[in-house]
């Protein structure tokens, strides 16, 4: 396709539309109707560029073009995919009269590295047809030439139920959802999953969604388009997105749609709560059994492994935290760090960080001391909250599962950390009984993490043996 600037005036559908490019300044980059085809606006950083056809189809394309060669190769076989599919279409339907495909596009910036491109898209696979409209999307992190989904704008997947949930409440609240049937179809709309969420901008104070026509609304044909301030969502946004004045205003919003976390703090704030942990893993034998049996019972856990361990036996690890459990530090070689000189304390310490981070994506979540010993020094050193515990179920010492079963119904208590270790068969059948018993007497299982922030704050360097009430 030959590339060049058009000023031309087309006939679409019996109706004289006049299709333009411009460049403006940020502050002109204003949003238009989202079912209208407008003219394109861009920024002073980006460049438009313009394809056109009019042979077999009348063809006339704008689209972005960045500082990025890479990302300017990837918006490029992205239109080259759209016309491919209208072009076959049309051949499919082995129609004489030609169809039309317009594009044009408009340019968001949330800052100079990540910016926000709306395609508006009419095509006609002929005269004869109905016009499809359609809104397209594309984000993009300049710095990283990486385009982002919703899920990379979360701290969490699951805080994509707090936005949908916020949505939810807002609309069915409306006449137009008064009845059940409408509710029905807005709850499936909102769904909490990526594809229902995945058309949006961000501009310089707005996450903005698209839903397409239908799918929130089946009394409309057109895009709706919501609008959520950035100010609303520091809870949930990861940090990278509330820049220059957005953080400031995001904490001092009245206003603040809460996190998947705060959500799950608050219901389980009231109930009877317990964190199993197990340190000295990963071993091949014992773990994947434990992992089986928290699974079955659906139990969450925290596990404070050893880097040496870790590094002998990764898939283990990452198991555990695909399963859904806490992965914390026990450091790399179960020595008495209060007995060695503080450099050998750091290596101890980040050894099994760097070996963590590498494995799992994320670092460690809470640091326990081999043997409970610590100082303050050495708690500072670890930019990770110190985990303790408050029954330790001597199953190291017993290796009996009735006697482990005993101890730890003994001393359990409404906030209680409970010491194991996942290296002993005992230990397994041990906590196996113990997760049975404390079911029947009403106790949630929680992570150490969820646990404390349940009941209070979590910090770093801060030591927890517990979390009541």
């Amino acid at each position: 396709m030959k590339k060049k600037w058009l000023g031309l005036l087309l006939p679409v559908f019996g109706i004289i539309i006049g299709v333009l490019s411009e460049r403006v300044d940020k502050k002109e980059a204003k949003a238009p109707s989202v079912n209208t085809y407008i003219k394109s606006v861009t920024l002073k950083d980006f460049s438009i560029e313009v394809m056109s056809e009019n042979s077999e189809n009348q063809i006339l394309v704008n689209y972005p073009k960045t500082k990025s060669k890479k990302i300017n190769q990837r918006l490029e076989s992205f239109l080259r995919d759209e016309l491919s599919s209208f072009k076959k279409a049309s051949l499919e339907n082995n129609l004489r009269e030609k169809g039309s495909f317009f594009q044009s596009f408009e340019t968001y910036e949330l800052s100079p590295d990540i910016v926000s491109f709306k395609f508006n898209v009419m095509r006609k696979n002929s005269p004869l047809l109905q016009t499809e409209s359609q809104v397209i999307t594309k984000t993009y992190d300049l710095k990283e030439e990486k385009e982002l989904q919703i899920s990379d704008l979360l701290k969490e997947k699951e805080d994509l139920q707090s936005i949908s949930k916020y949505i939810y409440d807002k609309f069915s609240k409306e006449q137009r959802y008064s009845t059940q049937k409408a509710k029905a179809v807005l709850q499936s709309g909102l769904k909490a999953v990526e594809q229902n969420f995945n058309t949006f901008v961000l501009n310089n104070n707005s996450l903005v969604f698209y839903f397409d026509p239908h799918q929130i609304n089946r009394d409309t044909k057109n895009y709706v388009q919501v609008s959520l301030p950035l100010r609303e969502l520091g809870e949930v946004v990861t940090p990278r997105i509330l820049v220059e004045h957005l953080k400031g205003e995001a904490e001092k919003s009245k206003v603040k749609i809460p996190s998947a976390r705060q959500v799950r703090n608050k219901q389980l704030a009231s109930k009877k709560l317990v964190a199993l942990t197990f340190d000295d893993g990963p071993d091949p034998q014992t773990t994947p059994r434990l992992l089986s049996i928290l699974k079955k019972e659906n139990v969450p856990a925290t596990f404070f492994i050893l880097g040496n361990r870790l590094a002998l036996y990764p898939e283990i690890v990452k198991q555990e935290y695909k399963l859904g459990h806490q992965v914390g530090s026990h450091t790399f070689n179960h020595l008495n760090l209060p007995q060695l000189p503080m450099k050998e304390v750091q290596e101890e310490i980040k050894n099994t960080a760097d070996l963590v981070q590498k494995t799992l994506g994320i670092a460690p979540q809470g640091l326990r001391p081999p043997y409970g010993a610590t100082t303050p020094e050495i708690n500072a050193q670890a930019q990770t909250p110190i985990i303790q515990w408050s029954v330790d179920s001597l199953d190291w010492k017993s290796k009996n599962a009735d006697q482990i079963e005993q101890v730890v119904m003994n001393e359990v208590y409404d906030g209680s950390i409970i010491l194991m270790h996942d290296i002993y068969d005992s230990s397994v059948d041990g906590a196996e009984k113990v997760i049975k018993k404390l079911k029947r007497q009403g106790y949630t299982f929680v992570t150490v993490n969820q646990l404390i922030e349940a009941r209070g704050k979590l910090e770093n360097s801060q030591v927890y043996f517990n979390a009541t009430r």
